[in-house]
């Protein structure tokens, strides 16, 4: 019951706006930012702050959706036409197929992804044609190049997290506004792991990040005006986090934990929030106590 949950107020400043599509933001190695605008098929590179400029670095020729580093730096794709593709930050323009098929049929188109950063595996969620009928499917690519299908059967899978200790998987529902989880030490199938409460749109959770702590999942809540925060280890709701806009579409942690940027589809904008995961503990912690 959302009544009995805390809210958490997070101090927010919008950083670029006209991002058509904003989706997937993610640092590279040297601290830049980068997201894309879905609806012009290209990966921005956020090239200062204070004014809010970003580039385009790259056009896809696809529909670019989700973006995630990997452990050798360069970053991955998530192309709702394409597959998965990996660029180099420093190189603009470059772009390579990573996952274009898979049984020997193009790939469904890709939606989200994230990566295990000691193995280099890559974990992405394949949604295309599956809101009105459940044939979403969720990919596993070994670091040797390998891909496997973990499971299908999805109602728009998005959104999909590695936990801090590699152990389990959490996939976004968005059309039943579930989030599902594996346990990648076992060979099980997935279980209902937690819902996002009812709102009056259409539409649940968008994209993942488990905090820098580890003790905490965040869900963007595209149709809420929220972020949703979960405990890590049982997926038992532990609040929401209000937001000044009404869909927020991907959400990522900086490198130094101090900040969450969050892309939106109300404004087509890139936010950003001071994160202190000290205090948002002593607010969970106070909430619970008082309760009866």
């Amino acid at each position: 019951m959302m009544n009995c949950l805390s809210s958490i107020t997070l101090k927010w400043h919008c950083v670029a706006r006209d991002i058509a599509g904003a989706e997937g933001p993610c640092f590279d190695r040297r601290g830049r930012l980068f997201c894309v605008s879905s609806d012009r098929g290209t990966v921005l590179r956020l090239d200062d702050e204070r004014s809010g400029h970003m580039t385009e670095h790259v056009h896809t020729g696809g529909i670019p959706a989700g973006l995630a580093r990997a452990p050798d730096g360069s970053i991955f794709v998530a192309d709702m036409a394409r597959g998965v593709l990996a660029i180099d930050p420093d190189r603009p323009g470059a772009c390579r197929e990573i996952v274009s098929t898979f049984g020997g049929k193009p790939i469904r188109g890709c939606n989200d992804l994230c990566f295990d950063p000691v193995s280099g595996d890559c974990f992405f969620t394949a949604p295309a044609g599956s809101w009105d009928v459940a044939v979403g499917e969720l990919f596993h690519r070994k670091s040797d190049g390998s891909v496997r299908r973990i499971d299908d059967g999805f109602r728009f899978c998005n959104g999909v997290a590695l936990s801090p200790g590699r152990d389990r998987l959490v996939v976004a529902e968005t059309q039943s506004r579930k989030l599902w989880a594996y346990d990648l030490t076992h060979s099980s199938p997935r279980i209902h792991w937690a819902d996002l409460p009812a709102s009056d749109e259409v539409g649940g959770p968008d994209g993942l990040d488990f905090s820098p702590c580890g003790r905490y999942l965040l869900a963007a809540h595209w149709s809420a005006g929220a972020i949703e925060l979960f405990c890590a280890s049982d997926g038992r709701q532990l609040g929401r986090i209000p937001t000044p806009f009404a869909r927020p579409s991907n959400l990522e942690f900086s490198a130094d934990a101090r900040s969450l940027w969050v892309t939106e589809h109300s404004t087509m904008s890139l936010w950003r929030a001071d994160w202190d995961g000290k205090s948002l503990s002593s607010i969970i912690k106070s909430h619970y106590e008082q309760q009866p």
